[in-house]
């Protein structure tokens, strides 16, 4: 006895223009993107400036805006990418999977209460990255796309004339205390970074 309708349809198999650049589609088989994890992913890191072989490391890499960061500044931007979150966050993807995200991955939730050890991963990943170079030995940029204000105290680890972008706004009482004289002396930049546009929407998908 079949068990599926001779008659269905379904998309895009049923339906000529796949690889077209617009092909008319029954609404039943769409669903609505979210666009903030979409083109903030993109926005954060044209902003970040990030040039090929740079090392990036984002808070955040297993969320719905930290993979795709990972994964862009990657393929598109050629960098190498740091991925940080809880741990058991990111063992349930498949490695292939984890692969995609980021070059390297830093539990976060063994490390927290040790500053110097996530200090000293953070910097022997970063070597590792640089081909065993020590210098500089911090990320060129920080990407910061958790919900959770620990990845804050961790923006000072970014190298001399580096790039902090922050995504995500945790609420109007959250704060950021730095110390200006040494984000003055070593040039460090703190952008704040919202949402894009439909044109970055797309290129995303794409």
């Amino acid at each position: 006895m079949p068990d599926a309708c001779q008659n269905q349809k379904n998309f895009p198999k049923h339906y000529d223009g796949t690889f077209q650049e617009y092909v008319t589609a029954p609404w039943t088989s769409l669903m609505p993107l979210d666009p903030i994890n979409l083109d903030s992913a993109l926005k954060a890191l044209r902003e970040s400036n990030i040039r090929k072989n740079d090392v990036v490391l984002i808070w955040g890499i297993g969320g719905g805006i930290g993979h795709l960061a990972g994964m862009m500044a990657r393929k598109i931007f050629g960098a190498s990418v740091i991925g940080v979150d809880h741990a058991d966050k990111i063992l349930e993807l498949e490695a292939s999977t984890r692969h995609q995200l980021c070059d390297n991955f830093v539990a976060a939730s063994k490390i927290l209460g040790n500053n110097d050890g996530f200090a000293a991963q953070v910097y022997k990943t970063c070597i590792g990255l640089r081909g065993g170079r020590f210098e500089p030995k911090q990320p060129d940029v920080i990407i910061v796309a958790a919900s959770s204000e620990e990845p804050y105290r961790w923006i000072n680890l970014v190298r001399d004339g580096g790039i902090v972008a922050c995504l995500i706004v945790l609420s109007s009482t959250a704060t950021l205390s730095v110390q200006i004289a040494e984000f003055v002396e070593r040039q460090i930049c703190i952008k704040g970074v919202m949402m894009g546009g439909a044109a970055e929407s797309y290129q995303v998908m794409q």
